[in-house]
């Protein structure tokens, strides 16, 4: 099935595009998370639209998923992942997440913009740089069970714009359910980004993004990611301190039961097993995620 149906927020009351049955593959097929526009402007290319609200975020869903409803989990096992042609980086400027540090780095009074030709595995800028690209979606999400509209730059433990790069073709994500239906929604394809996206953007491109959809009851009550023998839990807060403090009390909560010892026993192994990572800094609630190699 195909998704091409696009909005800017979450919203446990929009209607779904696309009913499902548990266990079904279904593809988005998305803009860049600027519904086009920076590619627009640099170099006269596509543009969509208007953002229908401000400088919202373009997704593309909502997809409901049959026996999803609170207290379950959605298991996403991401099956590939295949970035458009064009891309751009946007770095700098005072009127986004990352303006402090912008500001602090003094890097606040422009922007600039790298822009991308994408081809055949590789990203090729407009100075030269070229890099192979490690693609995955940026945004991958629910709605909370709250009213209203819920902005879709802040992830939460339903997901929604985590930009962790492990979310590539092959990964699984298990994400808690918190309304009837799911009702999950994808976007902000990403062509390659490092731990951070520091300078708030990624290769930020146009995306198509097949997943295969299981309602699964599972003990997990925020991100998770499960990478062939690795577990990765993802901590979000305000501050790195709380992200981190979030990120490792998920991964001794995943341990315990699992190894048959307590936590403090999980925390002198974490300390040799688990690996700490800035997801990104960039969304207003930031992100750490937690990673548990058994080679470590």
């Amino acid at each position: 099935m195909l998704v091409e149906s696009f909005h800017h927020d979450f919203n446990r009351e929009r209607p779904p595009v696309l009913s499902l049955p548990s266990g079904s593959t279904v593809t988005f097929r998305s803009w860049d998370v600027a519904w086009g526009m920076q590619n627009h402007r640099a170099e006269g290319g596509p543009r969509l639209k208007q953002p229908p609200s401000g400088d919202s975020p373009c997704l593309c869903g909502p997809v409901a998923i049959q026996g999803a409803r609170a207290g379950r989990v959605l298991r996403i096992q991401i099956q590939s992942v295949e970035p458009g042609p064009w891309g751009w980086t946007l770095a700098g400027g005072n009127d986004f997440f990352n303006a402090d540090l912008n500001r602090r780095l003094g890097l606040d009074q422009e922007t600039f913009i790298l822009r991308w030709d994408i081809q055949d595995g590789w990203a090729t800028s407009h100075l030269g740089h070229r890099v192979r690209t490690a693609p995955f979606p940026g945004m991958l999400g629910m709605p909370r069970d709250l009213p209203g509209s819920q902005s879709a730059w802040q992830p939460a433990r339903t997901g929604g714009n985590l930009d962790c790069r492990l979310l590539q073709a092959g990964s699984v994500l298990y994400l808690p359910i918190e309304v009837e239906g799911g009702l999950l929604s994808c976007g902000d394809g990403h062509a390659l980004q490092a731990d951070g996206e520091c300078a708030g953007s990624a290769i930020e491109c146009p995306m198509e993004t097949t997943v295969t959809l299981e309602v699964v009851d599972m003990d997990v009550n925020q991100p998770l990611i499960q990478l062939g023998d690795d577990w990765v839990v993802l901590g979000l807060g305000q501050s790195l301190e709380e992200a981190q403090t979030l990120a490792l009390k998920g991964m001794l909560d995943w341990m315990a039961p699992r190894m048959g010892l307590t936590r403090l026993q999980c925390m002198a192994l974490a300390s040799l097993h688990c690996h700490l990572h800035i997801t990104q800094v960039v969304n207003g609630t930031v992100g750490v995620h937690a990673r548990w190699r058994q080679n470590a």
